[in-house]
């Protein structure tokens, strides 16, 4: 009976351990669950992120191109100026050798 007593004492004993175990595990499952949710809440975090900074990168490009278009355009002004004041100038001297011809002519007809 004592030996019965001792078996059931220490079958007690290890039950307890058991339960105090369990109570542990549950406690760290509880505290591993919370991380593992804190880790999907981060991963779709960083998802919205990416998703948010390919549409920056793909904004940046196009104001990037229209950047380059604003700043070529005083330069394709300015070629189109210098080649109105070419011509112009051409224009001009053309011109003024026409009418320097025409006059030199009329003023040999007369004589």
């Amino acid at each position: 009976m004592v030996e019965l007593e001792k078996k059931l004492s220490e079958h007690t004993q290890r039950l307890i351990s058991l339960e105090e175990d369990v109570k542990d595990h549950k406690k760290e499952l509880k505290v591993i669950t919370k991380v593992m949710m804190d880790i999907h809440d981060l991963v779709s975090t960083i998802k919205s992120l990416q998703e948010e900074q390919r549409a920056q990168r793909k904004a940046l490009e196009k104001l990037n191109d229209k950047l380059s278009c604003i700043e070529l355009e005083p330069a394709v002004q300015w070629k189109k100026t210098m080649q109105a004041i070419k011509i112009a100038i051409i224009s001009t001297m053309a011109g003024a050798l026409g009418m320097g011809l025409l006059w030199l002519m009329s003023k040999g007809m007369r004589l």
